[in-house]
Parts: structure tokens; C-alpha cells; sequence
């Protein structure tokens, strides 16, 4: 559960608005579905469960986040284009450390890490010569091909905005 100060931290490009106890938006509903099938019986599914025939429809608004030392800094590996365009810049291949306005995002990581489980939450971003927007987040944990919790599988839709 994310704590208060997580729920208002802010930066430069963002500030959390709320938890979800459940996915809001039907995109959010499915890739969360999707994943609790693809986990079965296990704690969380392998980065390798996630096949591009099913992933397809998800892949602007995905990004795969790289826990980096057990959760002492994150690398943005993979990052969509719509994700890309909302923000009005690709930030592959950055550390969270290393950008301080999307710090705010490593607080959510840090508690997938810590609980092991998805969050949900509601965030507004704000974009570089344009107006702010309101997006539904979710953060799903996944095992790396050898079986290790590494990776954060996490899509970002738009519900309000221009």
C-alpha cells in the first residue's frame, strides 16, 4: 500500500492522485486479467509468459521497468509510443535516479517491490509545452528468464486530457 507521502509526491513531470483497489479503465482491466491468468498458480508470471500475439494491443502504452539491486534504482528498458508521445519525450534506457522529475515513480516501484504484488494509481503528468493529463497506471511484478524477480511490467492510458 502506497503511504501518504508516496501519494503526494510530486515532481516535474507528475504527482500521484489516489491508489486503485482494483483496475478502473477496460485497457487497465485486461492487461491486469491478463496477467493474473498468466501467473496461474504462481506468485507473479515470467517476463517469457508475456508472448507479442497477446501483447500486441498493449505495446504503445507498456513500458518494462528493469529493478535494478533489488530495488535500489529502476531502468526505464522498454517504453511505448504512445507513452512516448503523452510525455513529449522517450526516456529508454534512463535511470530513475538519474531523471529527477520521474523520481516520484520509484516510490510505486519500491512498494511493487517490497509487497510482490500489482498497484494501480492514478496520476497527472505534466508535459513539456503542453497541458497536463490524467493517466490510470498499473505496475505488474514479473520473473526474469531465470526465474528472479527483476522486472515490472507497467502500462499508462490516458483518462483525461486533451
Amino acid at each position: 500500500m502506497l503511504s501518504m507521502a508516496d501519494l503526494n509526491a510530486t515532481g516535474l513531470e507528475g504527482v500521484i492522485l489516489t491508489q486503485l483497489s482494483e483496475p478502473q479503465s477496460q485497457f487497465t482491466r485486461e492487461l491486469f486479467d491478463l496477467w493474473k491468468e498468466l501467473k496461474g498458480e504462481q506468485e507473479m508470471p515470467s517476463k517469457s509468459d508475456f508472448k507479442p500475439e497477446r501483447m500486441k494491443a498493449y505495446l504503445p502504452n507498456l513500458y518494462i521497468v528493469d529493478i535494478i539491486d533489488g530495488g535500489a534504482d529502476y531502468r526505464l528498458r522498454l517504453i511505448g509510443t504512445a507513452l512516448t508521445q503523452m510525455v513529449g519525450r522517450d526516456m529508454t534506457g534512463h535511470l530513475i535516479s538519474a531523471v529527477p522529475e520521474t523520481q516520484w515513480r520509484g516510490r510505486i516501484y519500491d512498494t511493487v517491490v517490497r509487497e510482490r504484488a500489482p498497484v494501480g494509481y492514478l496520476s497527472q503528468l505534466g508535459r513539456p509545452g503542453g497541458p497536463a493529463v490524467t493517466t490510470e497506471n498499473i505496475v505488474l511484478p514479473a520473473l526474469d528468464m531465470e526465474g528472479e524477480f527483476s522486472e515490472l511490467v507497467c502500462a499508462s492510458v490516458l483518462v483525461k486530457g486533451p
